[in-house]
């Protein structure tokens, strides 16, 4: 969903939580809460690496990229778009793709 968040990857969360201040739905609302609970914020996690944003002062700590082993692929189609779109992300995923992010350190 273009334009609804300056965070990429968080648009169709947002757009389910303000979806939810005019039709209101049970499943919504839970998978809203499951996000906040296991991605969004830290709360009492000791495990900051985890989540978007720290309870402790309420920053930002990550962002939300997605790679695929389909991306990894330099010759495919979607490795393509990749490398053509982010040169930059597509360089630093294929170092360490899948066994580890620095990014997440």
């Amino acid at each position: 969903v273009s334009g609804l968040s300056d965070e990429a990857g968080l648009a169709t969360p947002l757009a389910l939580a303000v979806k939810q201040l005019g039709s209101p739905s049970d499943d919504e609302i839970e998978r809203l809460e499951e996000f906040v609970d296991e991605s969004l914020y830290q709360g009492n996690s000791t495990d900051r690496r985890r989540f978007l944003q720290s309870s402790v002062d309420h920053a930002v700590r990550l962002s939300m990229t997605f790679w695929s082993d389909e991306m990894q692929r330099q010759g495919s189609s979607q490795g393509r778009a990749a490398a053509a779109a982010a040169p930059l992300l597509a360089q630093t995923c294929r170092r360490c793709w899948p066994d580890r992010c620095p990014w997440n350190e």
